[in-house]
């Protein structure tokens, strides 16, 4: 049995894990899958669960399966007995799954027991410092690992106050009091704060720890030079438990954790939370110095050199032209493909030379230290990174294979004359085939943008045109304004760019 302390739960959730636990007791449910996305709601029904000796499964969303008791945000309020169970009967070696994201294929479900999960949290509040006095506000969710470790069982065993809520959008975060605050990120919301108009209400914050993927060395540098501040980057996985820390001067293991690299290159972990496990991450070790390379299922040969695409992505990184950027094959041949978000100065770039120049001076950078090894680039608006600030091999692909266009809305209507507006973005599916070197909106194009706006209006466009003119290019970056004046069963368009005419032309409907 785990001493009462070690778990520090105020008298009113223990009254309710004991009422959980009795209601899964009495209606004998060995088996449940969890999703809540209130972190306190979450707290009763985790603990309660382990009490009733009922087999938990933490799902990375709200997808429940059919063969499973379900405890979600709609039955989790009724989820309680009448009366409760006697004591918290907790044991060391309770356990309960984890279900994986799938981040480099199909999820699967890892084990973990609540005694690894004690003596990871024991070991960070001493490593940390963290008190009864600290308070955690998370953008992450408690279904995951990290935030599991983070935002629910440090402050548990720590006294600490958690923040409800799951604050994973800037405007959210920023509303609150985060003055001595300890917050809990992933790299992907770091990002964005730094550009945040309201950056500065970060002040005075007290701690920030992140993981799920690798934290920019920019968005690290701007919080030391904003608010003194050393992001606390954590090195972990779901099967290991946490292994390292980077404070800025690159990752050092964990005193409690040791290391060993296998002849593969394969980092293999133990520590008192995780017995000896084989990692898929290529890494070299000295002494407490940790060098990662990427996933060795990232890791392709080079004129007889083994590259890490995580390596290149760094690289690339590296270049004005690129805000953000994931390699991995693709999908129908066996190159790499490049999914790129483009910085304000590359999509400058696009807009003066096309995606051809763009392309070409990205390959030039290469060239010298990777060679041609990037084939194929893709244009996006961002990387669909998960909550873990992950990009899963589905999502790479339904990336790929989408096809972006503006999004028109309507911003003025009266009887006669409707107007809409959108924004021409490098990243529209158009740029990718037409005018290579000097990027344009295509004529057909256009037209297409008056029949669909048409069709908003629940108008029946008939497909053929009269009076088409095109007096000025429509470009990246442009934005274009659609006026469609309607007489009896004539539709005449006009289409501006940044308010001067590029298109008119009429249609029946």
């Amino acid at each position: 049995m785990f001493d009462k302390n070690e778990l520090k739960f105020d008298e009113t959730t223990k009254e309710q894990i004991l009422k959980f636990s009795a209601f899964l007791l009495e209606n004998d449910i060995k088996e449940a899958q969890i999703y809540l996305s209130n972190t306190s709601d979450f707290i009763v029904a985790f603990f309660g669960g382990l009490c009733a000796k009922t087999t938990l499964y933490l799902l990375p969303n709200a997808k429940f399966f059919d063969d499973k008791f379900s405890i979600n945000d709609a039955n989790f309020s009724s989820i309680k007995a009448k009366n409760k169970s006697d004591k918290l009967n907790l044991n060391t070696d309770e356990i309960f799954y984890l279900l994986t994201s799938g981040t480099s294929g199909k999820s699967k479900n890892i084990q973990k027991t609540l005694l690894q999960m004690v003596d990871e949290a024991l070991y960070l509040r001493d490593k940390f410092g963290i008190c009864k006095s600290d308070e955690f506000i998370s953008s992450v969710s408690h279904q995951h690992m990290f935030g599991l470790t983070f935002k629910v069982f440090l402050p548990l065993v720590s006294g600490a106050k958690i923040i409800d809520g799951e604050y994973n959008y800037p405007e959210a975060l920023l509303a609150l009091n985060l003055k001595n605050h300890t917050l809990i990120a992933s790299p992907t919301i770091l990002d964005v704060l730094c550009q945040h108009a309201n950056f500065e209400k970060m002040n005075g914050i007290k701690m920030i720890i992140s993981a799920g993927a690798s934290l920019k060395n920019q968005t690290r540098d701007v919080f030391k030079a904003k608010f003194g501040i050393d992001i606390t980057e954590i090195y972990g996985s779901t099967e290991t438990g946490v292994i390292a820390c980077n404070k800025g001067f690159g990752l050092k293991k964990f005193e409690s954790v040791a290391l060993s690299v296998t002849q593969k290159g394969a980092l293999v972990v133990s520590s008192p939370w995780c017995e000896s496990f084989e990692t898929s991450d290529s890494a070299s070790v000295d002494g407490d110095d940790l060098t990662l390379y990427g996933r060795l299922d990232r890791i392709i040969k080079l004129s007889e050199k083994r590259v890490s695409l995580e390596e290149i992505e760094l690289f690339l990184l590296k270049h004005d032209f690129v805000d953000d950027i994931y390699l991995g094959m693709h999908p129908e041949f066996s190159r790499v493909l490049a999914l790129v978000k483009l910085s304000e100065v590359g999509e400058d770039e696009f807009r003066k030379g096309g995606k051809i120049a763009v392309v070409n001076e990205l390959k030039r950078y290469l060239k010298s230290e990777y060679k041609n090894i990037v084939r194929y680039f893709k244009v996006v608006e961002k990387l669909e990174k998960n909550q873990n600030s992950k990009l899963t091999k589905a999502k790479f692909h339904e990336q790929f294979y989408a096809r972006s266009e503006p999004k028109f809305s309507l911003i003025k209507s009266s009887d006669e004359v409707s107007i809409f507006r959108a924004k021409i973005s490098v990243w529209d599916f158009y740029f990718d085939g037409h005018f290579g070197d000097f990027a344009i909106v295509p004529g057909f194009i256009q037209l297409g943008f008056a029949l669909t706006c048409a069709k908003y209006l629940g108008l029946s466009p008939k497909n053929s045109f009269s009076n088409i003119k095109f007096t000025k290019l429509l470009r990246p970056n442009d934005t274009a304004e659609l006026r469609l004046t309607i007489k009896n069963s004539r539709v005449s368009f006009e289409i501006y760019a940044n308010l001067t005419l590029c298109a008119s032309g009429r249609f029946d409907v």
